[in-house]
């Protein structure tokens, strides 16, 4: 594979062609939407060009779809330059004359030749741009962007190039994605072909294969009859050709196609003073740029456009922050490059047309990666107001300082609390956070080294979710021994902590493993450690709490698997929670209430607490709820009904309860049938109440992102 050329190799390659006139053809700069082309072009080659020997005239063919605009387009370059000549005779600055002429067009141009009385049709002029404009010692040096954007023929558009540069002897730079050209210009050509390939007539047994030759039943022949989307093409290959139009022909026109995939690193300094303005928000950049190298080279990303959007992003959400406010400078400078790089990287996600994270309500911070096969050094932590950045490019400076500073509160709590003293930083977890670096035997040993240690209280309640992140790791024998996971990235986060975001599920089958030799290795039993946690928990004066133990994934299953091996913890956490608003005066809590007016007052007057909590009918265990409808009269199912239509009264239940979307839906889709065995007229009037109160509700707790 050949090298990658530098970016002044790239200059020096182009520049010396066109200064050669034995070549008349076209160079083709190829490369890859948003790898920085344009950019190339404007800021880096043309100011390299000798402006005494070519006069460069750069036009774009985004959405041009006729000759004759073209040539429009010229022209109107051509204004500009006699513009930038005979500016002296009018009482305005010849830049904005010029940008008046880009905006005006026709209007403005037709204006300019009864002024300096350059009469004549765009054809003409275009014709004699060269011995009207430039004179005799420059040549015109036409570069064209956008080319497979374009919407003239192909055939037609490189006739016309071609006539430029070989008949005219016009220097010609074409800017492109190769790959985009070549796709078939024709899609009902395309269709049509593929029409023709799936004919039964054509003998197409030597281009495919068939996993039953000798088929036994009707069945089995119509299976193997099918074929795929790789057979499909090549059948088409083989009876209409590779080449497209575009390959066929481009021969003629281009002389010498230069490959653009310049590095981010090679452009980072220049697009930073360019596009960050803010002294201090540049020099949290710079010192952030490793950082923001291995991100794309780990995300397989070289968009030079996604850096630029990336730099005003930051630019916008740092410069919001009133630092003055707060006091931990420390902690401060190491969040705000945690927003320069979690910035990147959602902007990373967005060119690669992967949807916004939505976060779960009351959620605002937290590793947005984690997922069974994730690494130490490839987390990425986020902040929930960089995404509502993207939506509508506002910014809450209230809510960011907010959000900021809780979690400085926390990291300063948490440093407090994990002073490494030396005996800390043995201890083995610090060890296990790359265990995947160490000898076998040496993971084991230092397994049985952390358990013994939470035997004897040597953790902080912050490192359980590590502990047990882990262990699950080290539990799966496919860690690190396949290339990637079947994993879409639909920019859902679940919150292992949420239980209405996992209504109906089950662990189910275990996932299948890799055959490989290490199948054997020693599960670890990872509910001792919790056991000992929750011991050490009910011993100890520290406190535990959701966003200590809190997974963030897009990963349902292993938010799942997670949630299930933690919920003696978070079971903990929940009772140590549970405050007035959801206990009676006799100290029930309400998921043990009796269904009656009681539970319909006591509803109704705790409303609000309700809401401050986030969550109403996830506080109930779907299970449990399907068996007491079961055994409900109908008077209790009403009574239930009225408490609930008492809590969600208000047309926006999304705002506040949208985490009870899934439990609500659940009920509304059950089969009310089962829950009335004994086929009773007033139960199935009350059930059927239930059930269209559940689906109203639901429809108004759906969240938009969320899709059926």
């Amino acid at each position: 594979m050949p090298r990658l050329l530098s970016i002044e190799e790239t200059i020096n390659i182009i520049r010396e062609y066109i200064e050669d006139d034995r070549k008349k053809q076209a160079i083709l700069l190829n490369g890859e939407w948003g790898c920085g082309k344009t950019f190339f072009i404007n800021n880096k080659l043309i100011p390299q060009i000798n402006k005494n020997k070519f006069q460069i005239y750069q036009i774009s063919l985004y959405g041009v779809s006729d000759i004759e605009k073209i040539q429009d387009l010229i022209y109107e370059k051509w204004i500009e330059k006699v513009v930038e000549d005979k500016t002296e005779k009018f009482d305005i600055v010849s830049d904005a004359l010029i940008k008046r002429i880009e905006l005006l067009g026709k209007n403005a141009i037709k204006f300019l030749e009864n002024k300096m009385g350059t009469d004549g049709n765009v054809a003409d002029m275009a014709k004699n741009m060269l011995e009207q404009s430039i004179g005799k010692d420059k040549k015109p040096l036409l570069i064209f962007d956008d080319i497979e954007r374009c919407q003239i023929d192909i055939i037609e558009l490189m006739g016309f190039l071609n006539n430029l540069s070989e008949n005219k002897e016009y220097k010609i730079i074409l800017v492109a994605n190769e790959q985009e050209i070549n796709r078939d210009e024709d899609e009902i050509a395309m269709a049509l072909k593929y029409e023709i390939a799936l004919n039964s007539r054509l003998d197409v047994e030597n281009l495919i294969e068939r996993k039953n030759r000798n088929v036994i039943n009707e069945s089995q022949k119509e299976s193997d009859n099918k074929i795929n989307r790789e057979e499909l093409a090549k059948i088409t290959r083989h009876y209409f050709g590779r080449k497209t139009t575009y390959e066929r022909t481009r021969e003629k026109l281009i002389g010498l196609t230069v490959p653009y995939s310049i590095s981010i690193k090679e452009s980072f300094d220049e697009i930073i003073s360019e596009y960050i303005k803010d002294k201090n928000v540049q020099k949290i950049v710079e010192e952030s740029s490793q950082d923001i190298f291995d991100l794309f080279e780990q995300e397989g990303n070289r968009n030079l456009r996604t850096l630029i959007v990336s730099f005003i992003a930051i630019e916008d959400i740092i410069s919001s922050i009133e630092q003055d406010r707060i006091s931990d400078k420390v902690i401060l400078r190491d969040e705000l490059k945690t927003i320069v790089l979690y910035t990147v990287y959602s902007a990373i996600r967005r060119t690669n047309g992967i949807d916004e994270y939505n976060w779960p309500k009351n959620t605002r911070y937290g590793c947005v990666n984690n997922r069974l096969f994730a690494i130490q050094r490839t987390k990425i932590y986020g902040y929930a107001f960089v995404n509502e950045y993207w939506k509508t490019q506002c910014i809450d400076k209230e809510v960011v300082y907010a959000d900021i500073q809780k979690v400085i509160n926390q990291k300063v709590e948490s440093k407090k609390a994990l002073e490494q003293t030396n005996e800390h930083r043995l201890l083995a977890l610090n060890s296990l956070y790359e265990w995947y670096l160490l000898q076998d035997d040496e993971v084991k040993q230092l397994i049985l080294q952390m358990k013994k240690e939470l035997e004897h209280k040597k953790y902080y309640p912050q490192e359980f979710k590590d502990i047990i992140l882990t262990l699950m790791r080290i539990n799966n024998p496919n860690f690190g021994l396949i290339t990637s996971e079947n994993q879409k990235q639909k920019g859902r986060l679940y919150d292992s902590t949420e239980s209405g975001q996992f209504v109906g599920m089950s662990l189910g089958k275990q996932k299948e493993v890799v055959r490989h030799q290490y199948e054997d290795w020693e599960i670890y039993d990872i509910s001792e450690f919790i056991d000992l946690m929750v011991e050490y928990l009910n011993e100890s004066e520290n406190k535990l709490t959701k966003e200590m133990i809190c997974v963030l994934s897009e990963d349902k299953e292993f938010a799942y698997e997670y949630r299930c091996l933690t919920m003696p913890l978070i079971e903990m956490i929940e009772r140590d929670e549970l405050d007035d608003a959801i206990v009676d005066e006799n100290g029930t809590k309400i998921f043990d209430m009796q269904w009656n007016e009681q539970l319909e007052v006591f509803c109704k007057n705790n409303s609000l607490e309700f809401q401050k909590q986030g969550k109403f009918l996830s506080l109930f265990e779907y299970n449990k709820l399907i068996e007491k409808f079961k055994l409900a009269s109908p008077k209790e199912i009403s009574f239930f009904c009225d408490a609930v239509e008492n809590v969600y009264s208000f047309s926006n239940l999304v705002d506040f309860y949208s985490v009870d979307y899934e439990i609500v839906k659940a009920i509304c889709k059950y089969k009310m049938e089962s829950l009335n065995e004994n086929k009773s007229r007033t139960k199935e009037i009350a059930l059927r109440r239930l059930q269209a109160d559940m689906c109203k509700y639901a429809n108004l707790l759906k969240r938009k992102d969320i899709a059926e």
